[in-house]
């Protein structure tokens, strides 16, 4: 079934964590980005999430790989990885090159 959403790379990656909370923290760190991607093109989940490829980097946040296997292509997109408040996972994907110290966001959460 996940490979519906990931690249075989992709589904490689979560299957190779460890424990079951690391698999779904990665989990939902891929498909965020994926989700902000094809919200960003203006498809939304319309379109093929496996059409962009994520990784997790050295200290686990993700990574745009490439769009369409074209590794190219993720040079024209910003991507920021933010966790909003515990427990949620939030990525903004824009199409232009935008330093992550350009983007901000704060949190109005009140718990």
């Amino acid at each position: 079934m996940l490979s519906v959403f990931f690249t075989h790379k992709e589904f490689q990656l979560i299957a190779n964590l460890t424990d079951e909370e690391q698999q779904q923290k990665a989990f939902f760190q891929l498909w965020t980005v994926k989700e902000a991607y094809l919200k960003a093109i203006g498809v939304g989940l319309s379109g093929s999430l496996t059409d962009i490829e994520v990784t997790l980097n050295l200290v686990n946040h993700p990574e745009l790989l490439a769009i369409q296997e074209n590794t190219n292509a993720v040079i024209d997109w910003s991507m920021y990885h933010c966790i909003p408040v515990a427990k949620y996972i939030a990525a903004i994907i824009v199409n232009a090159q935008i330093p992550k110290q350009q983007i901000n966001f704060w949190n109005c959460y009140q718990g």
